[in-house]
């Protein structure tokens, strides 16, 4: 009996220990670790054929380097080449040649160069050169340099109308009694400028006198009414020392100037007179504060025709002549705003004449007839006006 329950016990404990190591043996079997041949088929053992379980390990898949295209062959997107070891770091750029005295024979057979007879004046163009200088650049760019400025810079009107009153002295001492007088008067004057640009515009002024006369007698008290007038046209370029609203200028002048006094045909002792010619003018504009400036000119006429004209008697100072001018100015300007602007200005002009040959009439005063009598015409004028710009 007890044999029999011995028997029965080493059965069970058999049964619970083959149990136990069947569970711990297929825990060594599991497929993720069990090396599989290629394919997924398990390996079999060259000896028995039987399929056996070992652990492998996966072999990493081999990166394949990345191929370059050189810049021989940029153009061609289907050549490609393996790189080589300085090429693992990115394409190779050659560096630029320097000039030093190894590499002096560089070649520059290929690069265009430019004709060493064209200058760079003539390469940029004759007319464009003279437009610059002219108007101070294309239209493009002065329209630019307008959206620039100020609000109240005077650059940016386009007309400027002048107006104002005028009193004129005027002394003419001569030798000869018949250019000898002194005359006085009120006037006025007026003037325009068109301004194509801020620094080309055009100018013409007129000014005339109001009630003059001239004493018409070397002895009693006769005077006979005279009219002036002077009239200039021309044209200015103007240039400006900075940008700003305060900016200093220069402006030069080329014009037609022209004066004359008319005599009326029943005086006894005096003749009309005309003087025309070239006029060049100078005048620097100088702020002193925000909406003051100084202006300062000077006039230059050297090639003046004077003539005499004679009417209802033999006048003549001479058979011919030569006539300069010269003249300078001083004034201030206050400026309201853009539009509008009030100014003083003293000015002075002097015209030389040398007359040749013999005068025609007697002079009354001496009794003689004097020969190249040289004739200084001065006038000085001061004028109060008001500019008005738009």
């Amino acid at each position: 009996m007890e044999r029999e329950i011995l028997k029965h016990f080493s059965f069970c404990v058999s049964i619970v220990l083959l149990f136990v190591c069947s569970s711990s043996f297929s825990q060594q079997l599991d497929p993720s670790i069990v090396g599989m041949a290629p394919g997924g088929r398990a390996e079999k053992n060259k000896d028995d054929g039987m399929e056996t379980s070992r652990y492998v390990k996966r072999p990493k898949p081999a990166i394949k380097p990345k191929k370059f295209r050189t810049v021989a062959n940029a153009h061609d997107d289907t050549t490609l080449h393996d790189p080589s070891p300085s090429d693992a770091q990115g394409p190779v750029v050659a560096p630029l040649p320097t000039l030093t005295e190894e590499n002096s024979h560089f070649k520059t057979d290929n690069v265009p160069q430019p004709d060493p007879h064209v200058s760079e004046a003539e390469s940029s163009g004759v007319g464009q050169r003279m437009r610059d200088l002219v108007l101070g650049g294309d239209f493009e760019l002065i329209d630019r340099y307008r959206s620039f400025l100020d609000t109240e810079d005077i650059r940016k009107n386009i007309f400027e109308w002048t107006m104002g009153a005028t009193y004129f002295y005027n002394s003419s001492s001569s030798p000869y009694f018949f250019r000898n007088y002194i005359a006085s008067s009120p006037g006025a004057f007026l003037g325009l400028n068109l301004w194509i640009t801020p620094f080309l515009g055009i100018d013409a002024n007129y000014r005339f006198s109001i009630l003059s006369e001239i004493k018409d007698s070397p002895t009693i008290d006769i005077y006979s009414p005279v009219s002036h007038s002077w009239f200039e046209i021309g044209v200015k370029f103007r240039r400006f020392f900075g940008i700003s609203l305060n900016s200093s200028s220069l402006t030069f002048g080329l014009k037609y100037a022209d004066y004359s006094m008319s005599v009326q045909p029943s005086s006894l002792s005096r003749l009309s007179q005309h003087t025309r010619g070239p006029e060049a003018e100078i005048e620097i504009s100088v702020p002193s504060s925000k909406n003051y400036a100084w202006n300062l000119g000077f006039i230059a006429q050297p090639f003046m025709h004077h003539e005499e004209m004679v009417k209802a008697n033999d006048l003549s100072s001479g058979t011919g002549n030569q006539t300069v001018g010269f003249g300078g100015s001083l004034g201030g300007e206050y400026r309201f705003s853009r539009q509008s602007r009030t100014f003083f200005k003293f000015t002075t002009i002097w015209y030389k004449s040398q007359f040749s040959g013999q005068t025609r009439a007697t002079d009354p005063v001496t009794g003689g007839n004097p020969n190249g009598t040289p004739v200084n015409n001065v006038f000085y004028f001061i004028d109060f006006g008001l500019r008005l710009g738009r």
